[in-house]
């Protein structure tokens, strides 16, 4: 391996390293990177096949969990709207849960596993930011709670993405380790 791939492979590890620590949330896109420096290496190494006359053959490009998660290859239809899979939030210093709570209007908002979630049929205040002579302003607006999905409904919706490429085992220890990679930095660093 030449030493300019094991640099870009060093930086690749980092910045994988550092979206899951940091929780910028795409680990995925390490993944990407990493299957199209492959395709790229195959594609030369055809086209090098190729100028020789050897044997040609059919690139096919393999699906990536973004890939997966975005065109909805699983048992729901198709949606580009990643976020309902996610089932922890990392932008908060301390990172939590989330579940997703669905107004009667076609609001959503998320809450915190700290919040109390509301009943289904409830009233619940909510904040808009409003224009108002071309300001912002905060508008309070009475909603209703049409539906509750829970976090652990959320993950079990990415499983099923998950389970078109991997099997159960790796899934549950995927899902373990990141876990545990999430509460071991809110303990160490985020609390204190």
């Amino acid at each position: 391996m030449s030493k300019k791939m094991k640099i870009r492979q060093r930086v690749y590890f980092f910045l994988w390293i550092g979206l899951l620590v940091f929780g910028t949330g795409c680990t995925e896109l390490s993944e990407v990177r990493k299957e199209n420096q492959v395709l790229t290496e195959k594609s030369s190494q055809l086209q090098q096949e190729r100028e020789g006359q050897v044997k040609q053959y059919q690139l096919k490009e393999k699906p990536s969990p973004v890939k997966t998660t975005a065109n909805g290859v699983c048992k729901e239809a198709s949606s580009h709207e990643v976020g309902k899979h996610i089932s922890w939030t990392l932008r908060p210093i301390v990172s939590n849960r989330i579940s997703l709570v669905i107004y009667e209007d076609g609001h959503k908002e998320d809450y915190p596993d700290t919040q109390e979630l509301p009943d289904i049929g409830e009233e619940v205040q909510t904040v808009d930011m409003v224009l108002q002579d071309e300001k912002l302003v905060n508008k309070v607006v009475s909603r209703h709670v049409s539906k509750i999905v829970t976090w652990q409904e959320r993950r079990e919706k990415m499983k099923d993405v998950c389970r078109n490429c991997h099997n159960e085992v790796h899934i549950n220890n995927s899902y373990k380790q990141f876990d545990n990679l999430v509460l071991l930095y809110n303990e160490k660093f985020a609390k204190p």
